[in-house]
C-alpha cells in the first residue's frame, strides 16, 4: 500500500491528538510532520533533485531548492527558496524532536510545527504547482 504526504501528516495530528500530553507523541508528531513536508515538496517537483557531497538527501533537497532548481524546476524561484527555508526550519525540529531527549517538547512547539505544515501546503495550493496525483 502506498502512501503520500498527506498520510504523514494526518499521522503526525493523530499521534498528539490521541496522547496529546505524551512526549513520544509530540516528538513523533514533529517527526511525521516534517516528512510530511519533505515528501509534498518532492512531489511538485519537475525533477529529482540532485545530490551534493557531504549532504544527504534532505539537506541536498534543501540545497537544490536554493541553487540549481532556479534553471531546472519550473516553479518560481522565490518559492522554492521559501519552500527551502521552511524544510531546514522544519529538519531542524525534527532534529531537535529525535535527537535532543534531554529536552521537553513543547505543545507549543507542535502547534508551530503544524502551522508550518499548513502553510506550505497552502504555498504549493496557491500557487498552483501541485501536481495532479495519479493512482
Amino acid at each position: 500500500m502506498s502512501v503520500n504526504a498527506e498520510d504523514f501528516y494526518n499521522s503526525a495530528k493523530q499521534a498528539v491528538e490521541q496522547e496529546p500530553t505524551n512526549e513520544i507523541a509530540r516528538r513523533t508528531a514533529i517527526s511525521r510532520a516534517y516528512y510530511s513536508i519533505y515528501h509534498k515538496v518532492l512531489s511538485v517537483l519537475d525533477n529529482e533533485p540532485r545530490t551534493y557531497s557531504g549532504k544527504g538527501c534532505h539537506g541536498s533537497l534543501i540545497h537544490y531548492l536554493q541553487t540549481d532548481a532556479e534553471h531546472e524546476e519550473s516553479i518560481e524561484f522565490s518559492t522554492l527558496r521559501r519552500l527551502a527555508y521552511i524544510l531546514k526550519q522544519e529538519r531542524d525540529n525534527r532534529t531537535f524532536a529525535d535527537y535532543k531527549l534531554q529536552d521537553d517538547v513543547s505543545d507549543i512547539l507542535v502547534q508551530r510545527t503544524f502551522a508550518t505544515v499548513d502553510r506550505c501546503y497552502s504555498i504549493i495550493n496557491d500557487t498552483s504547482i501541485e501536481k495532479s496525483q495519479s493512482n
